[in-house]
């Protein structure tokens, strides 16, 4: 699908740029907005092709774009859940340790309770990612 939208862009650029040429050709020297004397249908044709070809032209560019969003979502999500998960088990393996702090454990207990909530929080994080 990508080398067709490719194709397709490709080819109505090269046609906006033959309608500007057109256009340019027909357009008065010293004022390019205006047409020559005799040629106002070749200027007007020209310049309404060239404004239909572009906008054809951006909107081809917008579905590519859309196309290589659709491809990098999966991969943006899976990024997303990580970061989740890694902040689940940061705020799990604190609680408990916090708790023991609070509660004037000593430092063996501290720990102990760390890697416990860290532990605790990788597995369900685990589970979860082998659920989708």
């Amino acid at each position: 699908m990508k080398a067709e939208l490719k194709r397709a862009a490709d080819l109505i650029a090269f046609r906006r740029c033959e309608a500007l040429a057109r256009k340019r050709l027909s357009g008065d020297p010293r004022n390019p907005f205006r047409p020559r004397y005799g040629a106002e249908m070749t200027f007007a044709t020209a310049s309404q092709e060239a404004e239909t070809l572009g906008y054809i032209l951006k909107l081809l560019e917008k579905e590519a774009a859309r196309e290589c969003m659709k491809r990098a979502l999966p991969t943006l999500d899976a990024i997303l859940d990580f970061l989740i998960g890694l902040g689940l088990m940061a705020l799990g393996g604190l609680g408990l340790a916090a708790a023991c702090v609070v509660a004037g454990a000593p430092d063996g207990f501290t720990r102990a309770a760390a890697l416990l909530g860290l532990g605790f929080m990788a597995a369900v994080n685990l589970h979860r990612q082998k659920r989708k």
